[in-house]
Parts: structure tokens; sequence; C-alpha cells
């Protein structure tokens, strides 16, 4: 017995798969259900984080730092776009060459702002926080530090139901504090929750 692909071309072999993501994309775009997020509504995200810092001390060459963390974002809606609320990122900076390690994380008051509310929800945010690191890196005993950093992110959420929805968030944070020495940035997966 033959095989419906064996008695195709190689041409029309390598279009089944493009026509078939093609109708599975169509078919999910046709069948889609809004879902609205409302005045009112509180979202609970939770996940891990990869955290990335270039810092650059006065007497030496840029270092990468690379840290582990967990996600927690609460916040708040103020209408169907726009949400008020808390991020904090919690954990570790890997150790390299330069650093040893040590605490890391963040935290942001930060206004959300979501572009559109379908299943794909995409959105950006503005925020503003603390950055906190270890201090000295030939000093495992120091003090970490802290710097006011102001922060501008993006995300996708899939939210396939009122309730619950999947997504990643991405931010770039510009160290005020530090502005020649360290820059950072963030990415989180987050699973969230929606209630009333």
């Amino acid at each position: 017995m033959m095989l419906i692909s064996e008695a195709m071309s190689p041409h029309r072999r390598r279009l089944l798969p493009a026509l078939l993501g093609a109708a599975l994309l169509w078919a999910s775009a046709t069948t889609a259900r809004p879902v609205r997020a409302e005045d009112g509504e509180w979202a609970l995200s939770l996940g891990p984080a990869f955290r990335g810092l270039v810092e650059t001390p006065p007497e030496g060459d840029a270092a990468f730092r690379a840290g582990l963390s967990g996600f927690v974002r609460l916040r708040h809606g103020l209408g169907d776009f726009f949400q008020l609320g808390l991020a904090l990122d919690l954990g570790v900076t890997l150790p390299n060459d330069t650093f040893t390690l040590g605490p890391g994380g963040a935290l942001f008051a930060e206004a959300h702002y979501v572009i559109d509310i379908v299943t794909w929800v995409p959105f950006v945010t503005a925020g503003v926080g603390v950055l906190v690191r270890d201090g000295a890196p030939d000093d495992p005993a120091a003090a970490p530090v802290a710097d006011l950093v102001v922060a501008l992110g993006a995300g996708l959420e899939y939210r396939p139901a009122r309730d619950w929805a999947l997504g990643l968030t991405a931010r770039y944070e510009l160290v005020v504090t530090d502005l020649e020495h360290t820059d950072a940035f963030s990415l989180a997966l987050v699973y969230t929750i929606f209630f009333e």
C-alpha cells in the first residue's frame, strides 16, 4: 500500500507542511474567541526568570552576569486596556570569572498597557523600581547594592480562557544611579491567573 506522501512529487511533499500550517493558523484565527479584560480585574503571574547584567567596573572590562530567579507580578485593571501593578524578581546572580555567586533581584511598580484583547494578548509595560545585586566582585562579604531603575518592557500572553494565561515578558532596565557601569534586562516565562 502506497502512502499519499510517497505518491506526491518532492515539490508537493515540501509544500504539504506549509499548507497544513496555514490551515491550522486559519482555523485558530477564525475560531478564536475574544477574552475581554475588565475594570477591576486582578492578575497574578508566577514563573521562572532569567536576568542579564552587563557591568563595567571603573578599572576593568565589561563583564556579563547571568541570574536565575522566580518572578511574581500582581496587577489590577483600571479599564479594558490599562493596568497598574507590582513585579518582584528574586534569585541569584551566577558566578563567572569576575564575580562570585550572589543575590540578585528587582522590585518594580509598573503600568501595563494591553494592545489588543483576544486569545493572543500583546502588551507593553513601563515602570520604576530597584535593582539589587552583590556589591563587590572580589569580596563575597560585601553588602548588596541597590540602584534606581527605569524599565521598559513588552510581552505576549496566550489567554485561551477567561481565568488563566501563559506568557513571555521581556524588560530592559536602565540603571539610573549607575548609568556608566551597568545595563540590565530580564526575561520571564509566566503563568497568570485572573480573578475579580
